[in-house]
Formats: structure tokens, C-alpha cells, sequence
């Protein structure tokens, strides 16, 4: 029996992921050379160039090594420990965040700005999970961003009181659905249909790739897309602007109801 240490971070790789598959590939080439506990060496030597073929091949880096950690004579088991170039973990790693790491100084100042994004995204995750669920989401505002006003002394009903005012910015999210349409001119009715009729046989099996379909020299979602960013684009800064001050009068003034007159 032939058991292997390897790395911890190897644990959270899914098992279809082509290191694993190299590794097991490797062990399964080169079993049949260990014929008696003697050639354990010969063995581990086998093994290293092997992993080292497969990681040429699939990651262009070798440098594994093999040490035969213990070999138990009266039962038959051998425990190797299966030692990784440090440079392919690197490469993994930045290969699963879409980040480019390639040293311990480097990976601490991702950990870092990520972190810092972690926390600045957590302010928001609510109002996001909301904003999925039903189309509006609020961020309240932290003791960080609040401002208060000088105190001041007031007189109600001929008592004396003080007035506290705080001023903090809310962040509101609004899901508004986005309409845009493309009409090619494909000549007659009859070539109309038939277009229509290839779109749909081509892609009822797999509809995802409608998207690449290619209209005009640009895919169909290119088009959309472009219909929609133009439609996002004609929000003026001064609607924006009025739209946040209207939003704060809501909120402010306890306005039951909104009138909106678009000109």
C-alpha cells in the first residue's frame, strides 16, 4: 500500500481539476515499476519525472521531488511525501482568484486590498440581497459617516430643550428594467422567416449561445448591449442629481405619496 502526503491548500482543488488528475495519472504510469519494496527508490524517482512531464506539459513548470518518508517492511507500506515547486502553487492560485500572484510578498498585499474590499463590500451585501429580492435596497449609514450639528438650545410649550442633528449619507439602490430592440433588414418576408426559423432551430437546444450570434458584423449581445448603455447614457447628470434630491425629500419630509410629472 503506497500512501502520499501532499499539500493541505492540494484539499480544496476539485478532484476534476488537472493537477489532481497528473498526479493520479503519474501513480497509475509508474505502479507497475515498484515490484518489491527494494526499488522503492527507483520508484520515487519514476514518479518525479513523471509529475515532472505532466506539469511541463500542463503548466510548464517542473521541479517536483518525491522523499520516501517511511517504508514498513513487514506490512508492505511505503509513505512518500510528495513535495511541489513552489512556483506552482503560485500559478494555481492566481489562476483561481483571476489575481496574478507570484511570491509570499505579493500574496499579502492581495490578502490585504481584498480584505479592505471585503469590508467595504459587507456594508453593501444587504442591500444587495434586497435589491435581487425586490428591487430596492438601502446601505444605512455607519457611525463613520455621520455628521452632527452644533447643539442648540430650543423652547417648546415653555420648557427648555436641546436640539442634536445628525446628517448621514444613505446609499439607495433601484432596479429598473432596461428595454432596447434591433431590427436587421434581411430584404423580403420570406427571408425574414427563414432567418427566424434558423435562429430558432439553431439554438433550441442551447439557447445560451444565442448571444453569439452575429448580426452585422457584431454579436447579438454586442448590439443589446450597445442599445442599452445608450439608453443609460441619456440619464443626465442634472436628472441624477434631482432624482437624489427628490429621494431625500421623500425620506426627510415623510412624503406619503410621489407625483412624477416627465417632461
Amino acid at each position: 500500500e503506497i500512501s502520499v502526503n501532499l499539500p493541505s491548500w492540494i484539499s480544496a482543488l476539485k478532484y476534476d481539476h488537472k493537477l489532481i488528475q497528473m498526479i493520479i495519472s503519474a501513480f497509475k504510469e509508474k505502479a507497475c515499476t515498484l515490484k518489491n519494496l527494494s526499488n522503492c527508490n527507483v520508484f520515487t524517482s519514476e514518479i518525479k519525472t513523471a509529475l515532472d512531464k505532466y506539469a511541463n506539459n500542463h503548466f510548464n513548470i517542473c521541479g517536483f521531488d518525491v522523499v520516501s518518508e517511511s517504508v514498513e517492511i513487514g506490512n508492505g507500506n511505503i509513505l512518500l511525501d510528495l513535495i511541489f515547486p513552489e512556483k506552482l502553487y503560485y500559478e494555481i492560485l492566481s489562476a483561481y482568484t483571476g489575481l496574478q500572484v507570484n511570491n509570499q510578498s505579493q500574496l499579502i498585499s492581495v490578502l490585504s486590498e481584498l480584505s479592505r474590499f471585503k469590508k467595504e463590500f459587507s456594508k453593501y451585501e444587504r442591500a444587495i440581497s434586497d435589491l435581487e429580492e425586490n428591487g430596492y435596497g438601502i446601505v444605512l449609514p455607519d457611525a463613520e459617516s455621520m455628521s452632527i450639528d452644533e447643539p442648540q438650545i430650543i423652547r417648546q410649550s415653555g420648557s427648555y430643550g436641546i436640539k442634536l442633528k445628525a446628517t448621514a449619507p444613505s446609499v439607495h439602490m433601484i432596479k429598473a428594467d432596461i428595454q432596447t430592440e434591433i431590427n436587421p433588414i434581411v430584404g423580403s418576408e420570406e427571408q425574414s422567416e427563414e432567418l427566424i426559423k434558423c435562429i430558432v432551430d439553431e439554438f433550441e437546444n442551447n439557447p445560451e449561445k444565442i448571444w453569439e450570434l452575429n448580426l452585422l458584423g457584431k454579436s447579438l449581445y454586442e448590439l443589446l448591449s450597445d442599445g442599452l448603455h445608450t439608453k443609460l447614457s441619456h440619464l443626465s447628470e442634472d436628472s441624477r442629481e434631482k432624482l437624489s434630491e427628490t429621494l431625500s425629500r421623500i425620506i426627510n419630509e415623510g412624503s406619503g405619496g410621489l407625483i412624477c410629472i416627465i417632461l
